[in-house]
């Protein structure tokens, strides 16, 4: 495989973990009172409520945001000679999204990371586009 096939895939897998944590954040209300899941996902949404000042699904919403500049960063990385800028979008908005999806549920934090560090410092020319 390329390097920047390898890169897209973990920053793609990254974007698919950080838009089920946004999910879940907007619908943490709506889950069952017995999920043991739904206790810490109140307490941690409540806690970024109380700090940001807003509601848990606005803050979801901007979680939600960010998961789609990280997939958008991924499907950049996969066009010759644009690995350097798709990576650039997975780490900036893989670091954005940190304080409202918890970094994905820390996995998605993880790949983003690695995906997006592994096609910025990926130094071999791309000559396919010429």
């Amino acid at each position: 495989m390329e390097d920047r096939t390898v890169a897209f895939v973990f920053a793609f897998v990254a974007g698919i973990f950080q838009v089920f944590a946004s999910i879940l954040m907007i619908i943490s209300n709506l889950l069952s009172s017995f999920d043991p899941a739904r206790a810490i996902a109140q307490y941690y949404t409540q806690t970024l409520s109380l700090a940001y000042g807003i509601s848990v699904q606005a803050i979801g919403s901007i979680g939600l945001t960010f998961s789609f500049f990280i997939l958008v960063g991924a499907m950049v990385m996969r066009r010759p000679g644009k690995v350097r800028l798709g990576s650039g979008i997975v780490i900036a908005g893989t670091l954005l999204s940190l304080p409202f999806t918890l970094g994905g549920l820390v996995i998605g934090l993880i790949f983003g990371l690695v995906g997006g560090l592994f096609g910025h410092i990926s130094t071999k020319p791309d000559y396919s586009s010429n």
